[in-house]
């Protein structure tokens, strides 16, 4: 037959056990909250770069094409006669630096992309195996 117990006198031990899961709850929630927080501000960060970098890009690329533009003004100065090979040389050395500068950007320009990627958790699958016949 079933039974049914229940300590009249337990000296406190079932509140102490109560408080103490709800302390354990309590504790869960906080490292609960503070991992989401941390997630968001990872998100925010990784959203806040790419749109920098982006900004960057942006500009560097101006700067390119008139840096190509100043070349093939001087260019034709040079073949002209009125400017020096010095100076032809050094406005393409500025140029090749643009753009080296605006391949760089677009190399950041992509880690930022994989860390939003990251940060948001939208990682990618496993590409299918090829079928072999």
């Amino acid at each position: 037959m079933p039974q049914l117990s229940f300590p009249v006198i337990d000296f406190g031990r079932s509140r102490g056990a109560v408080q103490e899961a709800e302390a354990q709850r309590d504790a869960a929630e906080g490292q609960y909250r503070k991992a989401v927080l941390s997630a968001l501000q990872d998100a925010e960060d990784s959203l806040a770069r790419f749109g920098a970098t982006r900004q960057q890009l942006a500009q560097l690329i101006q700067a390119e094409r008139s840096a190509a533009g100043a070349a093939r003004l001087n260019r034709q100065r040079f073949e002209a006669g009125t400017s020096t090979l010095i100076d032809q040389l050094d406005i393409e050395r500025q140029q090749l630096s643009s753009s080296i500068a605006v391949a760089q950007a677009k190399a950041q320009l992509t880690i930022d992309y994989i860390a939003i990627q990251k940060a948001l958790g939208l990682g990618w699958s496993e590409p299918a195996e090829p079928a072999t016949r």
